[in-house]
């Protein structure tokens, strides 16, 4: 799947300054793994809720053929300091694509709360996506966002290592790095602004049901695919990053997926 990822570099955004402030306020936190040709094409990949840009720091993907952002998303890490609101990060986003990706357009992929993040940004700025890339996500009831805050936070607040633990029955691992990032992050105050982001959304939900999704996700788009990626858990860009590189840019390129991504319609013909 091609060499190791280069060495990344730090950078950021700077938010505009209101008139009536005199002190600059603090950028959206980013790395960005140059590639060795400047028209390669460009991933943005956004991670999930208390996590960090240190959830992709393993993936394979060659600076040969393509260049990679991965910012902190406001309210995490190195970007805790920025409001956390679907509006706010979606503009800081977009800014960053902008300023920073070549030809000013990206490939979006997201896990979990960033794959929810990836949506609204091309729903709203299409004009800078090339594809969406998402995993770990549908949309789900008002209900369901309420009660969820405090079930995610249990495990980071109280049990530190149950999310590596569980994890390594599936073949991967955190890095100790990330695993620090994860727990500072784990706040009941995040996780909250997280999904009264989400509930602010006004999207038509999608069915809780699996079946039939397929056909939802292809209406206004009919290249969109509803998959399952078949011996792989939420984290799998974690758990088997060759494999979700390989995905990622399967998709990114229009080429065939690789074998154990499996369409909805045929999962459930198997009788799954």
């Amino acid at each position: 799947m091609g060499s190791q990822p280069d060495a990344t570099t730090a950078g950021g955004i700077e938010l505009q300054t209101s008139p009536a402030e005199n002190t600059r306020p603090k950028p959206l936190f980013f790395t960005e793994r140059p590639s060795i040709s400047p028209t390669a094409p460009t991933f943005l990949l956004l991670h999930g809720l208390y996590s960090s840009h240190l959830e992709f720091a393993h993936l394979p993907i060659p600076s040969t053929s393509y260049h990679i952002l991965t910012p902190d998303i406001p309210g995490h890490s190195q970007s805790s300091h920025l409001p956390v609101s679907l509006q706010n990060t979606t503009s800081l986003l977009a800014d960053l694509i902008k300023s920073h990706a070549h030809s000013s357009r990206a490939h979006i992929a997201g896990v979990s709360y960033g794959a929810y993040l990836a949506l609204h940004l091309a729903a709203t700025h299409p004009d800078l996506v090339d594809s969406v890339f998402v995993t770990g996500c549908t949309l789900p009831t008002s209900v369901f966002l309420g009660g969820l805050s405090w079930m995610a936070n249990v495990p980071l607040l109280y049990f530190p290592n149950v999310v590596n633990y569980a994890l390594s029955w599936y073949g991967g691992t955190i890095s100790e790095e990330l695993l620090r990032d994860m727990h500072t992050n784990a706040t009941m105050a995040l996780g909250n602004a997280a999904y009264a982001s989400l509930k602010d959304w006004e999207l038509k939900p999608l069915p809780m049901r699996l079946r039939g999704m397929e056909r939802r996700v292809r209406e206004g788009n009919a290249e969109s695919r509803a998959v399952v990626a078949k011996g792989k858990i939420l984290a799998w860009d974690i758990q088997a990053p060759e494999d979700f590189a390989e995905a990622l840019m399967a998709w990114a390129e229009g080429r065939g997926m690789p074998g154990f991504i499996i369409s909805l319609e045929k999962w459930f013909s198997w009788g799954w």
